[in-house]
């Protein structure tokens, strides 16, 4: 195990990002003042520190967009204890993985991706990682399962400084990447509620991590296969009820009616289960479709299109509304929320003060 360790960590970073904000500050005025004080701006500068891992010899890092995006510059620290100064190169918005550039001439060591996205309940792993502020630091776990939309679930502890931290198995090759906790308390019952939950940690498949740095890295975005078909969401067969027009589907001959119960030699599902193995599919390739039409069962070849991308999102919206607390090292909550309460007490403050006055002038006016 400290063999595996130490070939590991070689491959793994802490990625330091610093960040500095005006905030439009209240400053507090004397007790007989009923309209808000003068604003004036106050500087605030933190940073946020989380983890990622080299994934090429070129050096780049893939880590999470909650650390680094819309941040003044990144230093990523190696193993060795060296600095370096990083460029970052994009992100994508609906998963929330960013990529760096470290600028630096050396060799860069990439970590070991693991080549099947098979994984077993049960499995053994090894989280390498920064957790608060301690680098390398090592978590056993296992593998939970794998949830319906192709999230990793692993009992590991995650600490501040952990997010973005690979996952590896216990053959030295990196099966995920850590995203955040699943928050269960708030998803129940105020009866169960009470009750103490261990929330697991999520990370991404592999095969997500490499297909999202890729793209960035080539196009400057996340490309997404787009098949053209709308299914019933009731947890059935993936049945077509529409084709949309000029698609692949409606190119390849695909109605109505449609059952698909393979896609590129694996078993579908559910409709949602067949939009995640497109959406994954790179746009351009030619992938093999099985479907029932009535009793019939019919093979076909069809070039998966691209997905045409909406306006983006805030970072991982969708996802990381699932996700508990924080996952890497941030300055700046405490100074922000501090700041605020301030001032939304100024603000309580003069709101009672206003009302105070309404009843006094009431009073008056009735005598």
């Amino acid at each position: 195990m400290r063999r595996f360790i130490d070939s590991s960590k070689v491959s793994v970073v802490t990625v330091t990002s610093g960040f500095s904000r005006e905030l439009d500050v209240e400053q507090e005025s004397g007790i007989l003042s009923f309209f808000k004080s003068e604003v004036k701006k106050q500087k605030l500068n933190y940073v946020n520190v989380g983890t990622g891992i080299i994934i090429d010899n070129y050096g780049h890092v893939v880590t999470r967009s909650s650390i680094v995006l819309g941040a003044d510059y990144h230093t990523v620290s190696l193993a060795s204890g060296r600095e370096i100064d990083a460029q970052f190169v994009g992100h994508d918005p609906e998963t929330g993985i960013s990529v760096l550039k470290l600028l630096a001439e050396m060799e860069f060591k990439p970590a070991s991706l693991a080549s099947s996205d098979e994984i077993s309940a049960g499995s053994g792993t090894v989280m390498i990682g920064n957790s608060l502020g301690v680098f390398p630091s090592i978590f056993l776990g296992t593998v939970n399962g794998v949830m319906a939309d192709g999230m990793i679930q692993v009992s590991i502890n995650l600490n501040p400084g952990s997010n973005g931290s690979p996952i590896y198995d216990f053959n030295g090759q990196v099966i995920g990447l850590v995203v955040g906790r699943l928050s269960v308390a708030q998803n129940l019952s105020q009866p169960y509620s009470a009750f103490h939950y261990n929330e697991p940690t999520l990370a991404y498949p592999v095969r997500w991590i490499a297909r999202i740095a890729e793209d960035i890295i080539q196009y400057g975005k996340v490309r997404k296969g787009w098949l053209g078909v709308v299914g019933y969401h009731d947890g059935s067969k993936p049945t077509i009820r529409e084709i949309k027009e000029n698609s692949p589907a409606e190119d390849a001959g695909l109605v109505e009616g449609d059952v698909i119960v393979r896609y590129s030699q694996r078993d579908v599902n559910s409709i949602s289960e067949l939009m995640r193995l497109v959406e994954w599919t790179p746009p351009g390739n030619r992938v093999s479709i099985e479907f029932l039409r009535g009793e019939q069962l019919i093979q076909k070849e069809i070039e998966i299109g691209e997905k045409k991308v909406q306006a983006a999102r805030p970072v991982a919206a969708t996802r990381l509304s699932r996700f508990s607390g924080a996952s890497e090292r941030n300055t700046a909550p405490a100074d922000v929320r501090d700041l605020i309460k301030k001032n939304r007490s100024l603000e309580l403050r003069i709101d009672y003060l206003e009302k105070e006055v309404g009843k006094l002038k009431e009073l008056l006016e009735a005598k």
